[in-house]
């Protein structure tokens, strides 16, 4: 029983040290987004110009900072991060995609630099 509760505590703990994903390109007609500074890696404020039809989520630790994006259209959902994670398809594909295409999971992998 001592072995699941540990097991189980090792599991949810870096779940929840991961700060949540946040949504910045929204799918409609694209133009500039803000995205501000937080406690972590991003460290300034700065205006990112999203194109239209594009979903983009990204999350952030101390170090490093992972981020997904797909078409409104469809097919690949691409993701990358600066933890030496190149900018790639991730392997799940999607059509007329919408935010929830790009699960948590997806973008706690480009974080990772998976």
């Amino acid at each position: 029983m001592k072995k699941a509760l540990l097991v189980s505590l090792a599991l949810a703990f870096p779940l929840a040290a991961q700060a949540a994903v946040t949504a910045v390109c929204d799918g409609g007609t694209g133009g500039d987004k803000s995205v501000t500074k937080g406690s972590n890696f991003i460290i300034n404020d700065f205006t990112m110009k999203c194109s239209a039809n594009v979903y983009l989520k990204y999350d952030e630790n101390a170090t490093a900072v992972g981020v997904a994006a797909v078409s409104k259209k469809g097919k690949n959902i691409f993701a990358g991060g600066s933890a030496g994670g190149q900018v790639k398809p991730t392997g799940t594909t999607c059509t007329n995609c919408t935010d929830t295409s790009i699960t948590d999971t997806i973008v706690a992998a480009a974080l990772a630099g998976s």
